[in-house]
This record gives structure tokens, C-alpha cells and sequence, in this order.
């Protein structure tokens, strides 16, 4: 059995900060980082608890600093005796490790499980396990145009549709008015760029973002 925690490290005004989070998301209190610092190996490695706590943190990238000293920790908790933490990273830089952080996080992070997402990360996207430098990684290929099309009509049919209205209404006899923020053609052509360019289905959602809202402000 085990209690999940998922902290985005975008979201975090400082690397530092995630000691914090982790110990209001565990705990339930408020807590400053060096007071964070200091409780939360105790708590990890408590011999009466008996579950774990499956820490997942998203945009990793954002928890470098100049000695990768938050790494280090968050990647050095799961190794000590009796730990009852787990720590899955999620980076958008594929080669983080290798790139950024210094060979003692490396060997901590080669003992726990880490996954790479190259250039876009999502739960869709084709999937491949490759072991690079005796590192378990989990890469999550870019997206194909085919699947930034389909997220994006997913994410438009969640729209309300009283947002906006098409140019030619389906039929005059139709019972039921039909609505519909872009073009398959637009939604087709905007798939194949991103796709092209990096994969990224976070970029492909932020154009359809921003159309929308120039949609908008055009038709006010």
C-alpha cells in the first residue's frame, strides 16, 4: 500500500520550496524549508509507518540549482535504510542527468525510477524503456501529428460550446445548432507544425489557446 503525492516543480517559486509542499501534503502543516529540511528524513524513514509514499515530481527540470542540492536530497531519501519514499522524476530534458547534475546525484538517481519525456510528456505518448549510463528510464517519444490532433479535439469538445459559433450553421432544419471553435483543417494544419517542430501537445494546447482568445476578443 501507498499514499501518491504529485508536486509540480513549475509551480514553485523556488527549488527549495518543494521541501515545503512535500511536508504540507504528508503532514497537513505549514512548514518553512529549512524546518522542512530537517523533519522530513525522520518521517521518511519513521519505523512505525507502513506504507510508502510514492512522490512523483513533474517538471523536474525546474528543481536545478547551483549545487543541485533539492535533487540530491529528493534522489538520496529512497536510498537511506528503512525509507518508505519512492521517487519518480519526470524531466522534460531527456538527457538531464547527464547534462546538469553531477555524478553523486547520478548514482542515487540510477537506484530510483526516472522518467524521461523527450520534447512533450503526456500519459498518450508512444512509449519506449531504454537504460542509458545503468539508469532505468521510461521515454515518452513526441507526439505524431495523428495524436496532437486528437488531443486537441478532445481538450475543444470540453469547451462550452456556447463560446462561439460556427460561420455556416450544419443545416437550417437541423433541430440542434452546431458549434465548433476551429476548422478540422486549422485543428490539422496546427497538429503538423508542432508536430514537426518538436512533439510538444502542451504547445499545440497553447495555440489553440491563444486562437480562441483572439476569436474572442475579435468578436467583442
Amino acid at each position: 500500500p501507498f499514499d501518491y503525492i504529485l508536486i509540480n516543480a513549475r509551480k514553485l517559486s523556488r527549488p527549495v520550496q518543494v521541501y515545503s509542499e512535500l511536508y504540507r501534503k504528508i503532514t497537513g502543516k505549514k512548514a518553512g524549508a529549512d524546518k522542512a529540511l530537517q523533519q522530513l528524513p525522520a518521517i521518511f524513514t519513521s519505523p512505525t509507518r507502513e506504507r510508502h509514499w510514492v512522490v512523483v515530481l513533474d517538471e523536474l527540470d525546474y528543481l536545478r540549482s547551483r549545487k543541485q542540492e533539492v535533487l540530491y536530497n529528493m534522489f538520496e531519501w529512497p536510498n537511506r535504510a528503512n525509507s518508505h519514499l519512492i521517487v519518480i522524476g519526470i524531466a522534460n530534458t531527456i538527457d538531464l542527468i547527464q547534462r546538469y547534475l553531477p555524478p553523486k546525484i547520478d548514482s542515487r538517481i540510477g537506484t530510483a525510477f526516472f522518467v524521461s519525456v523527450a520534447l512533450a510528456h503526456g500519459l498518450t505518448g508512444s512509449l519506449a524503456r531504454a537504460r542509458v549510463a545503468g539508469n532505468d528510464r521510461v521515454v515518452f517519444l513526441p507526439y505524431t501529428t495523428n495524436q496532437l490532433r486528437a488531443i486537441i479535439e478532445q481538450r475543444l469538445h470540453s469547451v462550452p460550446a456556447a463560446i462561439t459559433q460556427t460561420d455556416t450553421l450544419a443545416s437550417s432544419s437541423s433541430s440542434s445548432t452546431t458549434w465548433k471553435l476551429f476548422d478540422d483543417d486549422a485543428i490539422l494544419y496546427a497538429a503538423k507544425k508542432i508536430a514537426a517542430a518538436s512533439g510538444d501537445a502542451r504547445r499545440a494546447l497553447n495555440l489553440a489557446g491563444m486562437s480562441e482568445r483572439e476569436r474572442e476578443v475579435e468578436g467583442s
